[in-house]
C-alpha cells in the first residue's frame, strides 16, 4: 500500500537511484495522489487492492469450474470440493508471486506464445477440415442474440445490433486486468519508460491478424 500512496526508496527503479535511497516520485505516486492529494491516493490504492482481490477470486473460481466441466463433465461443483481446490490454485499463485517477477515474466511469456501457437494450430485445422470457405462471413454482420430460440438462449434477444456489439464488449472484460498486471510488472522493470510502452504496443502485432474472423 505504501508504494501506491507515498514515495519511498527501493520501489519502481533498479538503477543508481535505488542504491542511494532516492525515490522516483514519477513512478511511485499514482495519478490520483498527484491530482487530489494523499487522501485520494490512499482511496485509489485501496480500490485497486480490492479490485485485484475480487478479480483474482472470480478468475480462479471460473478456472476451476471450467476445468471441472471440461475434463470431468461436472457442471456444478460441491462447495466442499470447490473451496479447497480454489484455495490451492490461489496458494500456487502466491508462491509464484513470492518467487519474484522473473518467474512471473517467464510464465507470462510462455502463456503468450502458447496461446499464439494453439490459436494458429486450431485456425489451420479448422480451415483444412472445412468443406467450403465462405469469405463473405468476414464482412457479414448477423444478430445471433436469442439463439437457440428453444430453451435458454446463450444471450438474451436484443434487436439493436449496436447494443449487441456494446454488450459483447463485456466478454473480454477480463483482458483489462492484463493491462493492470503489466503496469505492476513494469514497476520492477529496468528503465521501464522505454521497454514497457514498446512491449504494450508490440504485443498487438501478432494476435491482431488472427482476431479478424
Amino acid at each position: 500500500m505504501g508504494g501506491h500512496v507515498r514515495p519511498r526508496p527501493g520501489r519502481g527503479r533498479h538503477d543508481g537511484a535505488d542504491r542511494v535511497g532516492v525515490p522516483d516520485r514519477r513512478r511511485v505516486v499514482p495519478l490520483a495522489a498527484l491530482l487530489g492529494g494523499r487522501g485520494w491516493g490512499w482511496i485509489t490504492a485501496w480500490f485497486n487492492l480490492l479490485g485485484l482481490v475480487t478479480v483474482l477470486a472470480a478468475i480462479n473460481v471460473g478456472t476451476v469450474q471450467f476445468a471441472a466441466a471440461g475434463f470431468f463433465a461436472c457442471d456444478v461443483l460441491d462447495p466442499s470440493i470447490q473451496l479447497p481446490v480454489v484455495s490451492l490454485v490461489t496458494a500456487t499463485q502466491a508462491i509464484l508471486n513470492h518467487l519474484g517477477v522473473r518467474v512471473t515474466r517467464v510464465l507470462t511469456d510462455f502463456s503468450g506464445w502458447w496461446i499464439l501457437l494453439v490459436t494458429a494450430v486450431l485456425t489451420v485445422t479448422l480451415l483444412a477440415c472445412a468443406p467450403t470457405w465462405d469469405w463473405s462471413r468476414l464482412t457479414a454482420v448477423t444478430n445471433y442474440s436469442g439463439v437457440p430460440a428453444e430453451g435458454d438462449p446463450v444471450w438474451p434477444r436484443v434487436e439493436s445490433l449496436g447494443w449487441v456489439f456494446a454488450l459483447g464488449l463485456l466478454l473480454p472484460a477480463y483482458t483489462i486486468t492484463g493491462f493492470d498486471a503489466s503496469a505492476h510488472v513494469a514497476e520492477e522493470t529496468v528503465h521501464a519508460a522505454e521497454p514497457s510502452p514498446a512491449a504494450s504496443c508490440g504485443r498487438w502485432r501478432y494476435p491482431a491478424p488472427s482476431a479478424w474472423r
